[in-house]
């Protein structure tokens, strides 16, 4: 199935302050999936990303990260 992507910052965006992007995948499968965060059409270095995990229905979720 298709997964659902959610893409959020940690904190509420403020100019000048770090802060984490997130990007959030689940519901899909099968599980052969890649995440990759760009910015201006450029993978970003130096991502987090959680083991692959999964729910009832063997639905599987998720979720990487970047500092910036």
């Amino acid at each position: 199935s298709s997964p659902k992507i959610q893409v959020y910052s940690h904190f509420p965006g403020e100019y000048g302050k770090q802060n984490t992007l997130i990007c959030h995948v689940s519901g899909f499968h099968p599980p052969d999936i890649t995440i990759d965060l760009l910015k201006d059409g450029v993978v970003l270095p130096d991502t987090q990303q959680t083991d692959l995990a999964f729910e009832k229905g063997w639905q599987f979720h998720l979720t990487k990260s970047v500092s910036f």
